[in-house]
């Protein structure tokens, strides 16, 4: 930081806890006061590190602090902000290739995140909005395969898809791959290796991701109810990006379409579509402290 920038403290350093989902969550962030170019400044850390140094308008107390009010936002507002990131790269997408696509529709009891339609092709999409360390695993597609039963249950001429920024699961360490096992006891045996203990737990994502995994078992065991019907799970493949979207008019070759960060990323750079492609890296890697400190780092 050059001199006439350089920031000096009038205070101690503060740990920053979340109330947004109420309840208190302590987190890796802390701030101080200061000043900055002779301005009233609060600086931010993550895990002691220098992440932002902003100017305030007016001196504001330890105990009125509210980090949205200097340029970041709430614990809940970020996890709704790489939602609605997500939404609206994979918006983007499907309207390049002219797609109509309606948020949140009907299908029979459940909300899908998305339905896109063009021509005679209908698909419900769901949308995974998780940072690149999140398995995105079994309980996601089980998910996307309930949606599946029920798109069959009413007799619809439609297909379902999952998407997603994380880290989706290899096929073979599904339940898909695997079966000659039980599938719930297999799901639960995969996610037990996953949970990450309390002491180890180091970031907000630490501790989302153990949430996630650990309930994940109960999920798995209240969309797969009976089993799935015939269903049909495919992972788009790299030969499929070339020749999207057409692939997806391929019924007779999958009820469900799983399609993971790279193959996202590809999709949108053949589509030129250059802001997304920007901000679909910039979910995946940047963590919740970050956006949390930022909060406009995912806005479109």
């Amino acid at each position: 930081m050059s001199p006439e920038k350089k920031f000096t403290s009038i205070s101690k350093i503060f740990p920053y806890a979340d109330y947004s989902l109420g309840y208190k969550v302590k987190t890796p962030i802390s701030y101080e006061f200061g000043t900055l170019n002779g301005k009233r400044a609060v600086q931010s850390y993550i895990n002691g590190e220098i992440e932002s140094t902003r100017t305030i308008n007016k001196r504001v107390s330890a105990s009125r602090f509210r980090i949205y009010k200097v340029g970041g936002q709430t614990l809940h507002s970020a996890r709704r902000q790489r939602e609605n990131c997500l939404e609206s790269i994979v918006r983007d997408l499907f309207t390049a290739y002219g797609f109509k696509v309606s948020m949140k529709p009907k299908l029979g009891i459940y909300h899908p995140d998305m339905l896109l339609k063009k021509d005679e092709l209908t698909i419900y999409m769901e949308l995974k909005a998780y940072h690149g360390s999140y398995i995105c695993g079994d309980v996601e597609i089980s998910q996307a395969m309930k949606y599946c039963r029920e798109v069959k249950d009413l007799k619809l001429d439609a297909q379902v898809g999952l998407i997603t920024s994380g880290s989706l699961i290899l096929l073979e360490d599904s339940f898909l791959n695997n079966s000659n096992r039980d599938p719930i006891h297999y799901v639960s045996e995969f996610y037990k290796k996953l949970i990450i203990p309390h002491s180890q737990l180091r970031s907000l994502d630490d501790k989302s991701q153990r949430d996630i995994y650990s309930h994940a078992v109960n999920k798995f065991k209240k969309n797969f109810k009976d089993g799935f019907p015939m269903i049909n799970v495919k992972f788009l493949s790299r030969k499929q990006v070339q020749s999207f979207p057409s692939c997806l008019s391929l019924t007779q070759k999958y009820d469900v379409i799983l399609i993971n960060y790279n193959r996202l990323m590809s999709l949108l750079k053949l589509a030129k579509l250059s802001r997304s492609v920007h901000k679909l890296k910039v979910l995946k890697e940047k963590a919740l402290e970050n956006l949390i400190i930022n909060g406009r780092i995912l806005k479109f």
